[in-house]
């Protein structure tokens, strides 16, 4: 038998055989039922949800060629050290002593990088730089409890070649890494994590919950477009023809609900082979080899 509210929860008062009924006892019951019709608690209401969507997306740009570099920004080196801070300041900032938070997330391991030995650019020898990772991170703080529902990811590719089109990553290894094999590349991280640095009062990415995790998974195999045929006419317009639709798509279903004051970071991280034995079609700037796109769905309780 399904539960229900004692009779209590609307008035204390009771009426049955063998008590008496007087006037003010049944004023102060309609009292009660009149003050709990006024004001239902939250409890005996269906909770009810709108569908929020944020949507998040970068576009790879080169920079003029008066300029010694291209930045890597918003993509950052997962580890904080020397190398990182060198790059992205042009080495005029001194590096701190400690780093309050030497890893910027986790679980993002992939095969042939070992986030534990130094960073591309350290001064070491070469055998211990053994490439390194780069994250997208996107925060966004809910100051009420919500519920992720999913979370889609986009990698947009050109599928005409030449200079004009300049992402064309296939996603392959011609040099894999050790204990890896020639072939499609599994080396991309998907990742939500979670940190109430209000709650914890703390910024220490340790404490982080991770949501969400899709890793290890063939990139090449996420298709968005399975068609090889020609493109309509509609998709050449002058000067840029794009071509066909074409890239990958990441789909992660989450339902986790949060507690209010949380603050979401919805991670992209990707492999960096550079100075490494391995080879990849990443190349020296992974981040150019793509453009992105991504879309994360929340839904909000509806208040009165």
């Amino acid at each position: 038998m399904p539960y229900q509210k004692h009779n209590r929860y609307v008035s204390d008062e009771q009426f049955a055989d063998g008590t008496t009924i007087d006037g003010s006892r049944m004023d102060n019951a309609m009292q009660d039922v009149q003050e709990i019709v006024n004001s239902v608690p939250k409890g005996d209401i269906k909770n009810r949800y709108t569908q929020t969507q944020f949507v998040m997306g970068w576009s790879p740009a080169k920079t003029y060629s008066a300029n010694a570099t291209d930045t890597s920004l918003p993509w950052m080196q997962a580890m904080n050290d020397a190398a990182q801070l060198a790059t992205i300041t042009g080495g005029v900032v001194a590096e701190p002593d400690p780093y309050q938070n030497p890893q910027r997330a986790k679980g993002y391991a992939a095969l042939g990088i070992d986030p534990t030995r130094q960073e591309i650019g350290a001064p070491a020898p070469v055998e211990s730089r053994n490439g390194a990772q780069y994250i997208w991170m996107t925060p966004i703080h809910f100051g009420k409890s919500v519920i992720i529902q999913s979370l889609k990811v986009f990698f947009c590719l050109d599928t005409n070649a030449g200079a004009l089109y300049p992402y064309n990553n296939t996603y392959l290894f011609t040099t894999p890494p050790e204990g890896g094999v020639a072939g499609p590349t599994s080396d991309v991280s998907i990742q939500i994590i979670l940190d109430r640095p209000q709650a914890y009062g703390s910024e220490d990415r340790r404490l982080n919950q991770v949501v969400a995790n899709k890793v290890g998974f063939v990139v090449a195999h996420a298709e968005i477009n399975q068609t090889t045929g020609a493109p309509g006419a509609d998709m050449f317009p002058d000067p840029y023809p794009g071509g066909n639709l074409d890239g990958k798509f990441f789909d992660i279903t989450v339902n986790e609900p949060l507690p209010k004051g949380s603050r979401v970071r919805v991670c992209i991280v990707i492999p960096d082979y550079e100075a490494t034995a391995t080879a990849s079609t990443w190349t020296a700037q992974p981040w150019m080899r793509q453009y992105y796109s991504a879309t994360l769905t929340v839904l909000e309780e509806l208040e009165r």
